[in-house]
C-alpha cells in the first residue's frame, strides 16, 4: 500500500505573488536611496542608474522568461521523482528540491533544480491557483515527503 499517491497538479490563474514582490522591491530600494546622504549630482546619478538596472531586472525576471514559467507539477512522492510542466507544454524532470515551505491558506514555495536550467527555479503557489484538495495534498507532500532521489546516471 502506498503512503502517497502521485500528485499531478495544473496551476490555474496567474502567478501574482512573485510579480508583487518584484514590483515592491525596487520601490523600497528607491525610497531607501532617497535617504542617502550624498551631494545632489551624485544622488540623481545613483537614482537614475538604480532605476535603469531595476527596469532591466524587472523585464528579464517577469516578462522575458514567460516560456519557463511553471504551469503544473507532477510529484511521485513514493518513488521520489518530480517533474514540472512549463508554459511551452513540456514536462521537465526535477533533479533536486532545495527548499520547500507551505503556509496553508497563504502560499507554498518550492525551490527546485530543473534539468533544463542552470539556476534553481522558485515556484510560488498561491491558494487561488489550486483547488482545496490539491492544496491540502501538496501541503502534506511538502511537509512529509522524502527528498527527491538523484538521477542514477548523474548521482554518486
Amino acid at each position: 500500500m502506498n503512503a502517497f499517491s502521485p500528485l499531478e497538479i495544473r496551476f490555474s490563474g496567474s502567478n501574482w505573488l512573485p510579480r508583487l514582490l518584484y514590483g515592491i522591491t525596487p520601490v523600497l530600494g528607491l525610497l531607501a536611496l532617497t535617504q542617502l546622504a550624498a551631494d545632489p549630482a551624485r544622488h540623481v546619478l545613483i537614482l537614475i542608474i538604480y532605476t535603469l538596472v531595476g527596469i532591466v531586472v524587472f523585464w528579464k525576471l517577469l516578462l522575458d522568461d514567460r516560456a519557463d514559467e511553471v504551469q503544473g507539477l507532477n510529484w511521485d512522492v513514493e518513488h521520489q521523482m518530480m517533474s514540472v510542466l512549463t508554459a511551452s507544454a513540456e514536462w521537465v524532470p526535477v533533479d533536486k528540491l532545495y527548499r520547500r515551505l507551505s503556509v496553508p491558506g497563504y502560499f507554498q514555495l518550492l525551490v527546485l533544480q530543473r534539468r533544463d536550467r542552470a539556476l534553481p527555479s522558485w515556484v510560488w503557489i498561491t491558494p487561488d491557483r489550486l483547488r482545496k484538495t490539491e492544496a491540502r495534498r501538496l501541503h502534506v507532500a511538502i511537509r512529509w515527503a522524502a527528498p527527491i532521489a538523484q538521477n542514477p546516471a548523474t548521482g554518486n
